[in-house]
């Protein structure tokens, strides 16, 4: 299979976004629209097995944006780029994003390539923001990251991840539960709690505890310690 036709010399890709500008024109803005199927070369085997290999290493990107607004965290296109560039240099595949000016809209093409010249595209349209709040340039600048991020995301399989650090590498085992603390460990604890003598000492005693043997004590020895620390503070602030 060639490589398709530019956007803008395809008059059967010109029909397709004139079709979705209307349905831009009817709904309300930062709709997001398939502008054309999903093209790709002659063969892909080259290029699934590389991506089989990407996203057995990239679990996610993460939310390195803020939204105050909505007092939510979101994935920008940096944050997209930063956990999956080494991955994706590793096994040898490229991301490439160039944008068509739309009636009322930005389009936005997104192709990845391998190293053996095998690849895979598709055109999104993503609706501009017409509130008036922003100027035309932000408008089209906000609207090109707006469709590069979900385009990227999208096209490499990745899912946004509230931690950053879950973003690179494999997929991390569930952290094991604790062993719990030896009751020698557990009675020289208690006992150092019963004779604190003011609240100063009782304070710091804690902080050594908690610091030391919070994290490998049980749920059930936590809130035995708990109690003793209670018990104690009742007792020093009588």
């Amino acid at each position: 299979m060639s490589d398709p036709i530019p956007a803008h010399e395809d008059p059967e890709w010109w029909g397709s976004v004139q079709g979705e500008e209307q349905l831009l024109r009817e709904n309300e803005p930062r709709t997001v629209s398939i502008a054309s199927p999903v093209q790709q070369s002659d063969s892909l085997d080259k290029l699934a097995n590389a991506l089989v290999h990407f996203q057995g290493a990239v679990t996610g990107a993460g939310k390195g944006g803020t939204n105050p607004h909505f007092r939510s965290s979101y994935t920008r296109l940096e944050d997209a780029w930063k956990a999956a560039r080494e991955a994706l240099n590793q096994n040898g595949i490229s991301v490439t994003q160039w944008p068509t000016s739309a009636e009322r809209g930005v389009a936005v093409t997104t192709r990845v390539m391998h190293a053996s010249g095998q690849w895979l595209q598709s055109t999104i349209i993503v609706g501009l923001d017409t509130s008036g709040s922003k100027n035309v340039a932000q408008q089209y600048g906000s609207t090109l990251t707006y469709a590069q991020r979900y385009a990227f995301l999208a096209a490499l399989g990745l899912p946004p991840v509230d931690d950053d650090g879950q973003g690179a590498g494999p997929p991390k085992p569930p952290p094991s539960e604790p062993t719990g603390l030896a009751k020698g460990v557990m009675t020289r604890w208690e006992n150092k709690l019963r004779k604190c003598k003011d609240m100063d000492d009782l304070k710091l005693a804690w902080g050594q505890f908690s610091d030391k043997c919070w994290a490998d004590a049980t749920e059930e020895q936590q809130d035995s310690m708990t109690a003793v620390k209670d018990e104690c503070k009742s007792d020093l602030d009588g």
